[in-house]
């Protein structure tokens, strides 16, 4: 159960680090690792991703999605795990009866 947790909230800490690539296909203003522009090396992988999908237009909407939902995912994961936590110690405790 714990893996599962900590893998949503990796799952939506991903998202949150692609939203601003996404966010960027059709500016290509952001620096991509080899420090240059995607307007300098002829775009990056979501520039050809969104245009191969006739979804380029919808660049920064998209961006918009994906931080939303890792927020979401991220919050979602920190509930879940404060949960199973409580379930667990109240199964643990002296008290509990089986």
């Amino acid at each position: 159960m714990r893996g599962a947790v900590v893998c949503t909230w990796w799952a939506g800490q991903n998202l949150l680090d692609l939203a601003p690539y996404i966010a960027d296909a059709r500016a290509l203003q952001l620096v991509l690792l080899g420090g240059r522009t995607g307007a300098e090396v002829e775009g990056h992988d979501w520039e050809y991703l969104l245009t191969e999908l006739g979804l380029l237009r919808f660049d920064r909407a998209l961006g918009l999605g994906a931080r939303r939902a890792g927020l979401m995912l991220m919050t979602a994961a920190l509930v879940w795990g404060a949960i199973h936590l409580a379930r667990t110690r109240r199964s643990r405790s002296p008290d509990a009866q089986c």
